[in-house]
Order: C-alpha cells, then sequence, then structure tokens
C-alpha cells in the first residue's frame, strides 16, 4: 500500500514539474504566444528570469525525484524483507501444526487390538496438550501489535513452558546499558525496586548479550564454562539466560530461574529457543512496518 503511495506520489510530482517546465519554456520561446496573453500573471516579463527560472527548476526536479526514486526503491526492499519474515514464522507455524497433525494421524492408525494401557493414554494425552499449547504460543505472538506486546508475550509463554516461577526481559536503553524491561513472579514491591534497574557491566545477562550465545544452567555449582561473580547471590541454582537478537544485533536478553522442579532440562531449552526465535521473527515483521527502532 505504502508502494503504490509513494508511486502516485511520484507520478503527481513529474506531472507537477512538466506545467512547471512548460511555463518555463513558454516564457523563454513563446513570450507571443495566446496562452501568456489570456494569462498574465504566468508572464515573467524577461527571458532572463525564465532562464533562470528553468536552471532553479532542473536542480529541484534532479533532487525531488532522486529522493522520490529512493523511496520507492527503499519500501520495495522493505516490503521484500517483510514478505521473507511472514514467511519464516508462517513456516514456523505451519512445522507446528503439521507435527500436531502428524501425531494424531499416527494415533488414530494404532489398531483397536493394541489395548494401550492407562499410563500410555496418559501420555499421549501429554503430548497432544504440549502440541496444542505450541500451536496456540505461535499463533499468540504472532498477533501481537506492539513490541510491548511481543515482549509480554514472550516473557509469558517461556516461563509458562518451562514451569518457571520467575523470568524477566532485559532490554539496551539508549546510553547501551542493560537494564530490567519486563519482570514476573515477584512481588509488587520488588517489581518496583527493580523496574528499569541497571545492571552491572560484569553480570551474566550482559555477558550472554555481549557473545550472542545463550547459557543454559543445570546446577550454578557444578557449572564450570563460566565464573559467576555474583553466584553467592543467586535464588536459583539453575537457569536460562537466551540472547534476543534482531537483524543479527542484540536488543536484550530472556532470563528464566526457579524452575518448579529445581533443575531445567534440555526440553525447556529448546522451548525457550522456539519462542525467542518466534519473538524476533515478529519483532522484525513489526520493525517493517513501524519503521521505528525498537530501542
Amino acid at each position: 500500500m505504502r508502494k503504490l503511495y509513494f508511486i502516485f506520489s511520484f507520478i503527481v510530482v513529474i506531472l507537477l514539474f512538466l506545467f512547471l517546465y512548460f511555463l518555463g519554456v513558454t516564457n523563454l520561446k513563446l513570450q507571443q504566444s495566446e496562452f501568456l496573453e489570456q494569462y498574465r500573471f504566468f508572464d515573467f516579463g524577461n527571458p532572463v528570469l525564465a532562464i533562470i527560472y528553468l536552471i532553479v527548476l532542473t536542480i529541484f526536479f534532479i533532487l525531488i525525484t532522486s529522493i522520490m526514486i529512493k523511496l520507492i526503491f527503499s519500501e520495495v526492499k522493505n516490503e521484500s524483507k517483510l514478505e521473507a519474515a511472514k514467511l519464516a514464522l508462517l513456516q514456523q507455524k505451519q512445522s507446528v501444526e503439521n507435527t500436531i497433525n502428524q501425531h494424531k494421524s499416527q494415533k488414530e492408525k494404532k489398531p483397536a487390538l493394541d489395548s494401550p494401557t492407562t499410563e500410555m493414554n496418559s501420555l499421549m494425552e501429554k503430548i497432544d496438550e504440549i502440541y496444542l499449547r505450541y500451536s496456540n504460543m505461535v499463533e499468540d505472538i504472532y498477533q501481537a501489535a506492539t513490541y510491548s506486546e511481543v515482549f509480554e508475550k514472550a516473557l509469558f509463554w517461556s516461563t509458562s513452558l518451562t514451569q518457571s516461577q520467575k523470568g524477566s526481559i532485559m532490554l539496551f536503553n539508549k546510553t547501551n546499558e542493560l537494564y530490567i524491561y519486563k519482570i514476573t513472579g515477584r512481588r509488587q514491591e520488588e517489581k518496583l525496586k527493580l523496574k528499569e534497574f541497571i545492571l552491572p557491566s560484569q553480570s551474566m545477562a550482559n555477558k550472554v548479550a555481549l557473545g550472542k550465545k545463550r547459557i543454559f544452567v543445570e546446577n550454578i555449582d557444578l557449572y564450570s564454562d563460566h565464573q559467576f561473580l555474583y553466584a553467592g547471590e543467586y535464588e536459583s541454582r539453575s537457569f536460562i539466560s537466551q540472547p534476543i537478537i534482531v537483524h543479527n544485533n542484540v536488543i536484550g536478553v530472556l532470563n528464566l530461574t526457579d524452575h518448579k522442579n529445581k533443575c531445567y532440562r534440555i526440553s525447556d531449552l529448546e522451548a525457550v529457543n522456539v519462542i525467542t526465535m518466534i519473538c524476533c521473527q515478529t519483532l522484525e515483521i513489526l520493525q517493517h512496518k513501524k519503521k521505528q527502532k525498537i530501542i
């Protein structure tokens, strides 16, 4: 739609300049024409003024047409990126739906003679529930209309699917400092205290952002890949910290702690990977639509 608007505007500008050139050429070559006789207010009265007018008009024509052409090509490029991001997100959504349908199909094909046990039925129901929740999650994040809504849904689904009791999203401010943007699982007074709290430069979240790599800790006391300076102050001994990357730039970090069963598993990490991927793709789509930075 915006592309059509720019093209229409470009055509209008061209027609306007054609009329202005017509006035300049008429004053330079056809001073005795019926047009100038009928519309005296278009008569410059001097050929020298007509030459100066045409020179200035040409300069403006080159500048304005260059800007308009650049805007049109930029819009075409942005639309291509937007469609690519939408396609990637729809493919992810379709992948989840295909997995659900495949699982259901396999379940329906099982012969009645198998007589699955109650435990097996319970397991199959849990699998159905998990796939359904993933499908709902993809649809829910995809429908977000604002940056804030994307972050809120990403935090909700990541804590929900991984059974995390606490979670937070940290973003970079204008001075490139990581601060707490959204937080869940804490009392209201704690939320107010931690709101927009700037993290130390040596914090684990800053390390994740700087390295563009996630940190998955099952037990901090047994973790040797990183030396945690504030390990003694951590309330949870197991956590997941995942960078949020949009257009290859880290804009923030998703942090999950206090697993319901005390320890995170690989399945929790994979769930966070899917959520952050969908979150980042949705942010890219919104960024193309809104034409403004996320942070």
